[in-house]
């Protein structure tokens, strides 16, 4: 007993001896602050006051620094991490981008930007940022990303060694992981830190070996990171949790498997039943595919561009500006009105985008717009929780205080009510036009936790005057749109935030979390299930709305993959794959001719025959 005790002791001294012995590069490595959760302020606080103690050179933070990537928490985070006495190099996680109150803007103000690049004696150090912006459930390289990287990679050596830092892991939790993984599989070298599974964990993707670290919370332990030391081809990283040094892993960076890792998804544009056609290629995150005019589109991508092109794909116009831009446009005689995420609104000419005027109300804007015609109101919702009242022609602003959080989803205008939910738990029912008086009519909620408000669905509205959500509690609501009343609640389809209704506003339409579709009929006073087809989409909490028009539902899917299936009972009628990014909104522009558009830029044409 003895010798095999003294024989693991020494095998243990062993295996971590180079890291001591020969010349190496230490550094720290924090991932999952949470910064905002209970007690994660002194966590990091005490971590941060143990790592100045500490012989190394910098250190990296892989992603979900905030809980809710309120504007208050990422100040409070930039405020901690001042107190390190040695280099950070930072990139958010999907907890920073998810609820993001100022649009994914301030993470990148407050620290510089929201990826890094740096090289320290024999290391090429890069992050990347995995988390979507407004959208949950997994990870995405944003197209901006990859080609930012594709720039710093062709200036490299074929035998550099490569330290890749992205908060979602480079698998299935990354939609399109194998472009980073071919990417860095042209070299020898290169290892992978990732963060968001909370436990220190060895991993290799496809052939390139990688870790994820714990998460800095004490959880049911004491608060800790990571201690990373590279010593030539070889890596070693060791637990600190503020009691004790636990070494946890040694491996080398050398990439064992040069084969590409290529997904088996094909992009098809032409099919028996449809034709489609990518008809333009922004090259920037959009999260909204725009509206359409006269046979133009218009629309308005995260880099600060507004575009007007026609159906053919042909630009009319482009202007740029320093913002981002996730409200849909609104067309307002003959002005093209975009609402940015500076807090300007920006009035530009239909005919070749000319500003006209260009407004602040100093607050975050991320849901779309609705125009009251008959009173000739623009009517803005900031994240500030006001209500914008802009009179188009002569910019006169009237605003009202309705939410204590941010708006985020589309509304729904009906008669003279908006409705429209915020991150402050409830949804509201707001007046089309400035009363002095009158904060809302009426506001609802049957849950009173952030995580499940009712922002980011679109709602919809039947023949008999209710209103349909759907909550991330996995609920479908129906509320009386005179009172506020609940009428009916259920939460037995599996649905996440993502529904639509018929054009004769007598079925609705769920996307469960899961696969599967569910019509039911609203005829009644209890809603019935029609039918439900398991489709093979998979996990999908990405939310957008679902249409459907000449019989026709069209299911925009996280996977990239737009279904269309039989709105009566629900067969599938044909499916396109679009890429490997999230699908936005529907657009129908005649009656068998519709556009839609995919995060990573690109906009199609369907034809359908």
């Amino acid at each position: 007993m003895k010798i095999k005790t003294s024989f693991r002791l020494t095998f243990s001294i062993l295996l971590f001896i180079p890291c001591y012995l020969f010349p190496q590069l230490k550094f720290a490595w924090i991932t999952d602050t949470h910064i905002g959760s209970p007690n994660a302020t002194d966590d990091v606080i005490e971590i941060i006051q143990d790592l100045n103690k500490r012989d190394v050179k910098f250190t990296i933070l892989t992603g979900d620094i905030t809980e809710k990537g309120k504007n208050s928490e990422l100040i409070e985070a930039k405020r901690i991490l001042t107190e390190l006495t040695k280099p950070y190099f930072i990139i958010p996680g999907n907890h920073d981008t998810k609820w993001s109150e100022s649009g994914c803007t301030l993470f990148k103000n407050l620290f510089g930007e929201n990826r890094f690049y740096f090289i320290y004696e024999d290391y090429v150090f890069i992050g990347l940022n995995s988390g979507i912006p407004l959208r949950g459930g997994g990870g995405h390289i944003p197209i901006e990303e990859l080609i930012w990287l594709n720039a710093k990679l062709e200036k490299l050596p074929k035998n550099s060694k490569i330290i890749l830092a992205v908060h979602h892991p480079l698998d299935n939790d990354i939609d399109n992981s194998f472009e980073i993984i071919n990417r860095l599989k042209k070299f020898d070298y290169a290892f992978i830190l990732v963060g968001h599974g909370h436990a220190n964990r060895e991993y290799n993707f496809y052939g390139i070996n990688g870790a994820m670290g714990r998460s800095a919370l004490r959880g049911n332990k004491t608060p800790g990171y990571n201690l990373v030391t590279l010593k030539e081809d070889s890596i070693f990283i060791e637990e600190v949790n503020l009691i004790e040094r636990k070494p946890w892993y040694k491996n080398s960076i050398m990439i064992t498997n040069k084969t590409k890792h290529v997904y088996l998804t094909k992009k098809i544009f032409r099919h028996r039943n449809a034709d489609v056609h990518k008809i333009f290629d922004t090259k920037s995150t959009l999260v909204k595919t725009g509206v359409i005019q006269d046979g133009l589109i218009y629309f308005a991508d995260l880099d600060g561009n507004v575009y007007a092109i026609n159906q053919k794909g042909k630009l009319i116009w482009k202007r740029t500006f320093h913002t981002s831009f996730f409200a849909n446009p609104s067309i307002h005689k003959n002005q093209v009105i975009v609402c940015g995420t500076n807090g300007f609104i920006y009035f530009l000419h239909r005919k070749n985008g000319n500003i006209l005027k260009k407004i602040d109300v100093n607050s975050t804007i991320i849901a779309s717009p609705v125009i009251n015609k008959g009173k000739n109101l623009l009517i803005v919702f900031s994240n500030d929780g006001y209500v914008n009242y802009i009179n188009p022609e002569n910019f006169e602003i009237k605003r009202k205080k309705v939410s204590d959080l941010n708006f985020e989803a589309i509304p729904l205008y009906i008669d003279n009510k908006i409705i429209l939910g915020s991150w402050d738990n409830y949804l509201y029912s707001i007046p089309d036009y400035f009363i002095e008086t009158l904060q809302y009519y009426w506001r609802w909620t049957e849950y009173k936790n952030f995580y499940y408000s009712p922002a980011a669905c679109s709602p919809v509205i039947d023949k008999q005057n209710r209103i349909f959500i759907s909550t991330p509690d996995k609920f479908i609501s129906a509320i009386d749109i005179h009172t506020g009343k609940t009428i009916w609640r259920s939460n037995e389809y599996n649905a996440w935030e993502s529904i639509g209704i018929n054009q004769e506003k007598n079925v609705i339409f769920i996307k469960s979390v899961i696969d599967t579709i569910f019509a039911l009929s609203l005829i009644d006073s209890i809603p019935k299930l029609l039918w439900k087809n398991g489709i093979g989409y998979g996990v999908d909490t990405n939310p957008v709305n679902l249409f459907e028009a000449q019989n026709k539902l069209f299911i925009p899917a996280k996977n990239g993959t737009l279904y269309i299936l039989d709105s009566k009972d629900g067969h599938l009628i044909t499916k396109f794959n679009l890429g490997y990014s999230r699908l936005n909104n529907i657009v129908p522009v005649s009656k068998n001719v519709f556009i839609i558009s995919n995060m990573d830029g690109d906009i199609f044409r369907i034809k359908l025959k």
